[in-house]
C-alpha cells in the first residue's frame, strides 16, 4: 500500500508542475500581446510619412 500512496504523490506532484507550467504559459502570452500592442503603436507615431506632401504620386 505504500507504493499507492507514493504514487499518489507523484501524480500531485505532477499536477502542480503542469498547472505552474500552464499558468506561466498564460502570463507570458499576456506579456507578449502587451509588448504587441505598444510596438505598434509606437510603430505608428513614428511612420516616416509625415504628411501627403511628401507622398510621391505617379
Amino acid at each position: 500500500m505504500a507504493c499507492r500512496g507514493c504514487l499518489e504523490c507523484l501524480l500531485k506532484l505532477l499536477n502542480f508542475l503542469m498547472t505552474v507550467a500552464g499558468l506561466t504559459m498564460v502570463g507570458y502570452g499576456f506579456y507578449l500581446f502587451v509588448k504587441y500592442k505598444d510596438a505598434a503603436d509606437t510603430v505608428m507615431l513614428f511612420s516616416p510619412v509625415g504628411s501627403d506632401q511628401d507622398l510621391i504620386h505617379i
